[in-house]
């Protein structure tokens, strides 16, 4: 979970400080992995300080209990949010990129609570720490904002006129 947590944060600030791609999704997606971090951060905390919280310091332990479960209601919310936007926006029949960051994880986690298998539990644990590297790979490594981020920091390099970009290209920097 920790190792998801910078990637997390940095697609936070990537869609803080692109203003192009800061309209409804991105506003909504940087919900969503705010929440997904603050999560990772107490769910961590939680694991790694579990005897000691518990033990001696309760007050912290339920604070952080509840932080915990506002999280995971935050994501949830967020996830439901994102979906219907998505759906709204594009209308066709869980959009790959909706149905590999947002899907794929929970038909993991119920097939391997009813199977029962531990290999499921592990592939189930591996997608869910998982999460921030994949939202960071499907939602700030594509074309469109590489195209914006190159453009903003790299001020010295001439770039290609909008003539020579493909349709392709011009059509993903217009979503």
């Amino acid at each position: 979970m920790l190792s998801s947590i910078p990637f997390l944060v940095t697609t936070f600030f990537i869609y803080a400080f692109i203003s192009e791609i800061r309209n409804l999704h991105g506003k909504c997606l940087m919900s969503y992995v705010f929440s997904f971090a603050i999560l990772y951060a107490t769910s961590s905390i939680i694991e790694l300080n579990n005897k000691v919280l518990l033990e001696q310091h309760t007050e912290i332990c339920t604070i952080l209990g509840y932080l915990w479960m506002t999280a995971i209601l935050c994501c949830c919310f967020w996830s439901n949010v994102l979906c219907f936007d998505i759906w709204r926006t594009f209308k066709s029949s869980l959009y790959m990129r909706l149905a590999i960051v947002m899907g794929i994880h929970w038909i993991v986690e119920v097939s391997s609570s009813l199977i029962g298998d531990p290999r499921l539990y592990f592939v189930a644990f591996v997608l869910f720490n998982m999460q921030g590297p994949i939202i960071f790979l499907t939602f700030v490594c594509n074309t469109r904002v590489k195209y914006i981020l190159n453009k903003r920091f790299n001020k010295t390099k001439k770039f290609a006129s909008r003539d020579a970009l493909s349709e392709m290209e011009m059509f993903i920097i217009q979503i």
